[in-house]
């Protein structure tokens, strides 16, 4: 099964939340920036590994941004 990393960098973010709305699973409101859920504690780049069963709903987030903070790829 492929696994994929999504990286959201919080620094960029302007708090739109559409990635909250397309992706509840992942991503929440953190004050008046999003958060990517159980990702590492880093301040600003935030990255996790996800299965293909979440790789719909992570694509959604990652399109749905206004800034194009939210990457997801492959990992090998």
């Amino acid at each position: 099964m492929a696994r994929y990393k999504v990286s959201y960098d919080k620094s960029l973010c302007i708090g739109a939340f559409a990635c909250v709305a397309a992706c509840p699973k992942h991503f929440a409101q953190a004050g008046d920036k999003a958060d990517l859920i159980g990702a590492d504690n880093a301040k600003d780049l935030q990255e996790k590994e996800i299965g293909e069963e979440d790789l719909e709903t992570c694509k959604d987030a990652e399109g749905v941004c206004p800034v194009n903070c939210i990457k997801v790829v492959e990992t090998k």
